[in-house]
């Protein structure tokens, strides 16, 4: 047996000592040992649980710390003794499934895959056979990717995710992507395209997207069907816009996305890349999220209305950096009705621009707005013309917008704020003071200290100050929220908005920040935060139980 008698060590580390220990499998000596000593564990637990209840109280803590070290031996030992492989295989085929997609990252998951592999000869053939476990191919490998190949293999005729990160290939040394590495993992991938459910790539450089994009024009000129229902092509290098500055001569470079009017296609996804708007017939979709494309390279205005108008069930729509083309001659447009878009994004647009792409859609039951990203002017003409267009937004996102520190910019906000009654989640990222400060204020009033000398931008003065309301009857802005999740803020900013909205007897229940902030609070900060709600930190990106909920219906 081994030795369990180190209560000085952390208990992971000391399970790992035990299972360092261990022989692998235990023998059937070892399972007669576990079962004798078991019983003798469980009898000394008895028996302490006994004498604890007649002792007097300055010896429970001493009894208890024994009591948790003879539990912790115990499931040690249960877990040891247990026949696992004796279970019907459906069930250890199910709890292997468990094993491997209860993870926190991708590439937590396929480490887990391919330790289970190496346990036994028996977990291997089970995990090796069951195709579901591999038919998530999160490429980890470099060219000429065999580890990939033999995933793809051992998937079998399952639906086939598929998915490229060059992050996470450069973090570990390996270089990135070109057009040939990027032909040769394609050539892994067409023999099972029919299969591909789902193709996202994430590059560094833009030539190998243009690679991919021509590789799956080819496949389909030639007859091979495309399935593909999700479709993410990111490119952070500089999009590949040809120097030429007419419509005609970028189209005559650009690459269509054939498989883009086939029904299966449901999410697509653009980001730096520039395609042939003409020739892809889009339409259908769920999800359409086009970003950094210069309007040299976007679709025209009545080719983006056409987009839009033939995706009737659009859920989710991004527009970040990209959008239809100027066209100054046509005149405006009715907007296009989106009734089913829950989710939009809006970012890196000038206020100009910003009000022009506005101008074409409606979508009042959108329940998750983010704006981020606008800068270098003030954007209150922007919040003026969302103003009461999306009241039923519940999941509210400001990322770095510009609005100016003058009194018709507050008001203007406020309006706006109000227009949103039903916000419960609210996730901020680099506002300024003055920005932040104006979710306290009464709708009614602006307060007359938040500008020098009282006086307006237009020099009138104004003796209301919305600090002499009260707290009890007045106003409140976005009365449901109840989580703020929040980077890059001044804590004194969000510890004022906290204890605001305490007084205002509408506290806040929960506050997320993200991980990579944490270290960059102080303690005393730590605490002033937990004094006004629950404190929690969470990974960069990750999805909150109340993120969820609140763009639920």
């Amino acid at each position: 047996m081994a030795n369990h008698d180190q209560p000085h060590v952390r208990r992971p580390a000391r399970l790992s000592l035990f299972l360092a220990q261990i022989s692998d499998p235990p023998t059937a000596a070892n399972l007669l040992a576990m079962d004798k000593f078991t019983k003798n564990n469980q009898a000394r637990i008895a028996e302490l649980e006994l004498i604890r209840l007649t002792a007097p109280p300055s010896k429970h803590p001493s009894i208890d710390a024994i009591l948790a070290e003879l539990a912790f031996v115990r499931k040690y030992l249960w877990w040891r003794s247990f026949r696992i492989n004796d279970l019907p295989v459906e069930i250890l085929t199910n709890i292997l499934r468990f094993a491997v997609w209860s993870t926190g990252d991708p590439a937590e998951g396929v480490m887990h895959r391919l330790h289970l592999t190496w346990v036994s000869h028996y977990w291997r053939r089970l995990v090796i056979g069951d195709h579901t476990l591999w038919n998530a191919a999160w490429v980890q490998d470099r060219a000429p990717y065999v580890r990939t190949q033999a995933w793809i293999d051992r998937a079998g005729r399952a639906p086939l995710d598929i998915r490229f990160d060059d992050s996470e290939h450069t973090s570990k040394g390996y270089p990135v992507l070109d057009e040939g590495a990027a032909a040769r993992l394609l050539h892994i991938v067409l023999p099972k395209l029919t299969q591909v459910r789902m193709l996202v790539f994430i590059l560094k450089s833009c030539p190998p997207a243009r690679t991919i994009l021509r590789v799956l024009q080819g496949a389909q000129e030639v007859g091979v069907p495309v399935n593909i229902e999700r479709f993410e092509l990111h490119c952070e290098g500089k999009p590949f816009v040809p120097e030429h500055t007419t419509l005609d001569a970028q189209d005559a470079h650009a690459t269509p996305i054939l498989f883009a009017g086939h029904g299966s296609l449901k999410h697509l996804a653009l980001n730096g890349v520039h395609v042939d708007w003409v020739r892809s017939p889009i339409r259908n979709l769920t999800t359409i999220d086009l970003r950094r494309m210069p309007l040299a390279a976007s679709p025209s205005l009545v080719q983006f209305r056409e987009m839009l108008s033939a995706c009737p069930n659009l859920q989710q729509l991004a527009l970040d950096g990209a959008g239809p083309m100027v066209d100054e001659h046509t005149q405006r447009l009715p907007p296009i009705h989106l009734p089913h878009v829950r989710t939009f994004t809006l970012g890196d647009f000038s206020v100009p621009y910003a009000l022009y792409v506005l101008a074409q859609i409606s979508m009042p039951n959108t329940r998750d707005l983010t704006l981020m990203n606008l800068t270098g002017e003030d954007y209150a003409p922007v919040l003026a013309t969302l103003t009461g267009t999306m009241p039923e937004v519940r999941l509210l996102t400001m990322y770095t917008i510009d609005i100016a520190h003058t009194k018709s910019s507050r008001r203007t906000l406020m309006s706006w704020l109000r227009s949103m009654p039903l916000v419960r989640y609210l996730r901020i990222a680099q506002l300024e003071s003055h920005v932040f400060d104006a979710l306290l204020d009464d709708p009614c009033e602006v307060p007359k200290s938040s500008y020098p000398d009282g006086a307006d931008d237009d020099g009138s003065s104004s003796d209301s100050d919305s600090s002499e309301s009260s707290s009890s009857t007045r106003e409140v802005l976005c009365p449901h929220l109840s989580c703020l999740e929040f980077q890059h803020i001044n804590v004194n900013a969000v510890v004022a908005f906290g204890e605001g909205r305490k007084a205002l007897q509408m506290p806040l229940r929960k506050i997320y920040i993200n991980r990579p902030w944490v270290p960059r609070l102080l303690k005393a900060d730590v605490g002033r935060l937990k004094l006004l709600a629950e404190l929690v930190s969470i990974p960069d990106a990750y999805p909150t139980p109340e993120e969820r909920l609140a763009v639920q219906d």
